[in-house]
């Protein structure tokens, strides 16, 4: 962190990417505001940084920066480069029509989650995580490690973060952490369980068991092939984004 008369003018994070279960990835990012820059404040920072990722042995760095700002600008030219590109979209939370909710069927309530078991919620959670999509590789977050994280955040609101409730199963989860003192709040991650593959086997026990169904029912056919994927359709793994390195 960079301090002028005690005033925060920039800082920089450095981490490893622990979720992606490959210990040689890390995330660097900083920022430093904008009357301060071209000080040399932010090169510092990135060579604290540097500095301490290679002392835990990090050799793919990631980073993210706004297309054509000055944060890009700055990874271009210690040799980063562009890898992929997200889309954030904002919301002013008093335009949004919520009179849909007062029509829910029975069975079916948003309730937040302060009322809502943290476990369930995790269950919900930690699995669409996996499915963002990007070009790191993604393990299910532990419910300690979650809840730490998470619900151990100081921004984190459980009263402002709901979840959807239908037949006493959490289906849905959106998390918000919310800054009170500046009035803003950031939507951290909406999720919607997969289907409960225990609906299909239920259906398909009660299929065999009505006799009207099986005029219905296609022949298995007695051999079935496995289909296979050309090895050059096979995913390829992500390059290793770094100032050093490109490719390792």
């Amino acid at each position: 962190m960079a301090e002028e008369r005690r005033r925060v003018v920039g800082w920089v994070e450095a981490w490893l990417l622990w979720f992606t279960g490959d210990l040689e990835r890390a995330f660097l990012w900083g920022v430093v505001d904008a009357p301060y820059r071209r000080a040399g404040i932010g090169r510092r920072l990135y060579d604290l940084a540097r500095s301490h990722l290679r002392d835990l042995d990090a050799v793919r760095l990631h980073s993210n920066a706004e297309t054509g700002s000055d944060g890009a600008r700055f990874l271009e030219s210690r040799g980063w480069r562009c890898t992929r590109e997200e889309h954030w979209f904002g919301l002013d939370p008093a335009t949004v029509d919520t009179t849909v909710l007062d029509g829910l069927g029975s069975g079916i309530s948003v309730l937040p989650w302060s009322a809502v078991d943290s476990r369930a919620v995790w269950e919900v959670h930690s699995a669409a995580a996996i499915d963002i999509p990007g070009d790191l590789p993604r393990q299910r977050e532990a419910f300690d490690k979650w809840n730490e994280r998470l619900l151990g955040n100081p921004l984190f609101s459980r009263e402002l973060s709901h979840a959807v409730v239908v037949n006493a199963r959490v289906v849905a989860t959106s998390a918000l952490l919310v800054d009170r003192d500046a009035a803003v709040g950031e939507h951290a991650l909406t999720a919607t369980a997969k289907p409960d593959p225990r609906q299909g086997l239920r259906a398909a026990r009660k299929a065999r068991r009505d006799p009207r169904r099986e005029s219905r029912r296609s022949p298995r056919p007695r051999h079935a092939e496995r289909l296979r994927e050309p090895p050059d359709a096979r995913r390829q793994p992500a390059p290793r984004v770094s100032p050093d390195r490109s490719t390792r």
